[in-house]
């Protein structure tokens, strides 16, 4: 599976807030009064309706506080460590009242500023921090149709046009599909590959995910449905030749698997022709030739 983009190396890479209320929001959170922080956001809606900005800092503040740390003691039947040391692990978790604030907040947002593709993209993450798939899948196909609409004509932080707005917009939600699919979630892989496809049915990735959605659902005859079609779009494209060799080799077609890994030696790196003849020796050696 192909991926370029990944969306967020901070969490909800927001604009800066306006000054004021910037100055107020920042020293009360320094100054340990946290509990002033509602009435002024309250008084910032109030005051100034139309600021995406304090949409945006009530999502991060609510985001924030919303999120918990649990540590997972062990019982008596857990493993231990062979010096007898028992394993304590922890997991995140999100305080729903204080999360549903955040969702509010930032569907305000959304709301006035539907351009605003961080936006929906802060809202999407946040969904997936919490574990919420069947809402953010939710969200991102209701997000393909709005881009659908607008013609990839979306705003990003700074209400800046991206330079290539379309790029970030499919490269941010094969990030999210890849996060699905390793999380096995593939029935939500394929509900948004399957409408990427109609928006974009010249993307090769559209259909690799696809493609792979159903091989992990041991589906070798939609599987390899897919993986043909990108085949077509591009007959030297590595993962495409991957895939098709690997859907084979479940298969037990071998001669055909073979045929794709040697494609790869044609075609790839060193590294990946190293990869495709070790793929070629393991099938010879099943098939004792």
């Amino acid at each position: 599976m192909r991926w370029g983009f990944i969306w967020g190396l901070c969490l909800f890479p927001f604009l800066t807030i306006a000054q004021d209320y910037n100055n107020t929001y920042e020293e009360l959170m320094m100054t340990g009064q946290q509990t002033k922080i509602p009435a002024l956001f309250e008084l910032w809606e109030q005051e100034t309706p139309d600021d995406e900005n304090l949409y945006i800092t009530a999502f991060n503040h609510y985001m924030t506080i919303a999120r918990e740390q649990r540590i997972i003691r062990p019982t008596e039947t857990d493993s231990t460590s062979s010096e007898g040391d028992t394993f304590v692990s922890s997991e995140v978790m999100f305080n729903d009242s204080l999360f549903n604030i955040s969702q509010s907040f930032i569907n305000k947002g959304i709301k006035k500023n539907p351009r605003r593709l961080d936006m929906h993209f802060g809202k999407i993450h946040a969904l997936w921090l919490k574990g919420n798939h069947r809402d953010q899948t939710s969200e991102i196909l209701g997000l393909i149709n709005l881009g659908d609409k607008l013609k990839h004509d979306w705003l990003w932080s700074g209400n800046e046009q991206p330079e290539d707005s379309k790029q970030l917009f499919t490269s941010s939600i094969y990030q999210y599909v890849e996060n699905l699919y390793t999380s096995n979630r593939v029935d939500y892989v394929q509900q948004i590959s399957e409408r990427m496809i109609q928006s974009f049915p010249k993307e090769i990735a559209n259909y690799s995910n696809l493609g792979a959605a159903f091989l992990m659902k041991a589906d070798y005859k939609n599987a390899l449905k897919y993986f043909k079609k990108a085949y077509k779009l591009d007959k030297k494209d590595i993962i495409v030749l991957n895939n098709l060799g690997h859907t084979y080799d479940m298969k037990e077609k071998y001669p055909k698997a073979i045929k794709y890994y040697e494609l790869i030696k044609e075609y790839g790196s060193e590294d990946e022709r190293d990869f495709a003849q070790e793929k070629i020796n393991d099938i010879k050696l099943r098939m004792n030739l």
